[in-house]
């Protein structure tokens, strides 16, 4: 399941849309669509599915997936790690924030109690979104 509504400053699909519609109307029949377009298609997966942009954006599935999957892996990688400091200053409370690819959030208080398992834990999480 994908992240419903990207936040400020990331792509909404209905933009693209507009933009793919506007090109469309410009362009001539049966043209290749350019790379930027693409690029714009693409960077909309980690928000929405594969189907959902294809069918929006009236693009082949296949192709789509398929250029999704070639994007370098920094793309995908996560915005924001922090990183508790409770094991140099034992008596402040420690909270671990993860955020997924594909936008989801999980926020942990207090990991000492849950040493054994955070590592399990982070590892189906982030595995969510694939």
């Amino acid at each position: 399941m994908k992240a419903e509504h990207p936040s400020k400053g990331q792509p909404q699909l209905q933009e693209v849309a507009a933009v793919f519609a506007q090109w469309r109307g410009a362009c001539k029949p049966r043209s290749r669509i350019p790379q930027h377009l693409w690029q714009a298609a693409v960077d909309l997966a980690p928000f929405y599915s594969i189907h959902q942009i294809a069918r929006a954006l009236r693009l082949n599935y296949t192709e789509l997936k398929h250029r999704i999957k070639k994007r370098p892996a920094d793309q995908a990688a996560a915005e924001f790690i922090e990183i508790g400091v409770e094991r140099i200053f034992p008596a402040a409370p420690c909270v671990l924030e993860l955020r997924s690819p594909t936008g989801f959030e999980l926020k942990i208080h207090n990991v000492d109690r849950l040493q054994l398992q955070v590592a399990s834990l982070i590892g189906y999480f982030l595995g969510q979104g694939r």
